[in-house]
């Protein structure tokens, strides 16, 4: 059986721990799953070309692995303890210099990876040039699919894209109160009259302990 593997790419930053989350929890849903961890460090010195392999570099890099390492032990261990034993068949920590998005995309290559797994900050402008362009590269370099995390924001979504609006908190409210079956507020429904969705089929538990479809109509 062919294993699933999966790229996690961690920064140490929060959102680096949440995409290495991401990761294991995707890993769970798979019964032959292997994940590769790896940290890229664009500021070892000299260019990758020009790099001598010394004694320097060496314990560098091998304190680089040790720390990872010692980070992927964490998360493993607080998900099993919140969630259950992960199931992941292996986990390999990668180090590496030089471009952190061409790199992380290498690894993908190198192992023929399934996804990569990584987080951003989601920011625009000036500040998506530093903070979004590892992941906006990959997404455009990678061989594969790339599930990009990132913090979930409802008041700042119209800062990110002007035409979108942030959730309504009335719309969201009626859906809570009647579990889905009214999907917008009265200021909404008329707006959204001729963009209806339609739930096709509905799952509800059924006295047997199974599952049985229902056809719902279209929805305001």
């Amino acid at each position: 059986m062919s294993r699933y593997i999966i790229v996690a790419a961690v920064d140490y930053s929060e959102l680096g721990g949440a995409a290495l989350d991401a990761a294991i929890g995707l890993s769970s849903l798979h019964t032959n799953s292997e994940i590769h961890v790896i940290h890229v460090d664009p500021k070892l010195g000299a260019p990758k070309e020009e790099l001598q392999i010394g004694d320097d570099a060496i314990a560098h890099s091998v304190a680089a692995l040790d720390r990872l390492e010692e980070v992927c032990k964490a998360h493993l261990e607080r998900y099993r303890e919140e969630r259950g034993q992960p199931q992941v068949a292996r986990l390999s920590t990668h180090f590496r210099y030089g471009t952190p998005a061409d790199e992380i995309v290498q690894l993908a290559a190198d192992f023929n990876a399934d996804v990569v797994v990584m987080g951003t900050h989601g920011h625009t402008g000036l500040k998506r040039l530093v903070l979004g362009s590892v992941a906006e590269n990959v997404v455009r370099k990678a061989p594969c699919p790339v599930w990009v995390v990132r913090p979930k924001q409802r008041a700042e979504v119209a800062e990110v894209v002007d035409a979108i609006e942030p959730l309504c908190e009335d719309c969201h409210a009626v859906r809570s109160a009647s579990n889905g079956a009214t999907v917008w507020c009265a200021r909404h429904a008329e707006r959204r009259r001729i963009s209806t969705h339609r739930y096709t089929y509905g799952y509800r538990n059924a006295g047997d302990g199974g599952s049985q479809s229902t056809r719902l109509g279209a929805r305001g």
